[in-house]
């Protein structure tokens, strides 16, 4: 990308920063999602007997939050990726002299 294409937003950088967004955002999810998989049942309600250590509830919640937030955060990012390619599509298409 030259200096000119940054300055006159001739070629877009948010899709490159959405997949750096990305990568982050998962490996914000997987840690959050292993932390609730092995420190579950630590925070007990007053007057009941507290746990301590991973339960079986609190592992299965971790790896579905695992799979199903990353699943989200891919779709959400799918889309704006999606937004950003229709902008280079028609950017080509003109450039090529082509016609709708």
């Amino acid at each position: 990308m030259s200096a000119k294409d940054f300055f006159f937003f001739d070629r877009m950088i948010a899709p490159i920063l959405i997949k750096v967004l990305f990568w982050l955002g998962l490996v914000v999810i997987v840690l959050s999602g292993l932390a609730m998989m092995f420190s579950g049942g630590m925070m007990g309600g007053a007057g009941m007997h507290q746990q301590s250590g991973m339960t079986f509830g609190s592992f299965l919640g971790g790896l579905f939050y695992i799979v199903f937030a990353g699943l989200f955060l891919r779709v959400f990012c799918e889309f704006w990726i999606v937004l950003f390619s229709i902008n280079d599509r028609l950017r080509e298409i003109r450039d090529n002299g082509q016609s709708l």
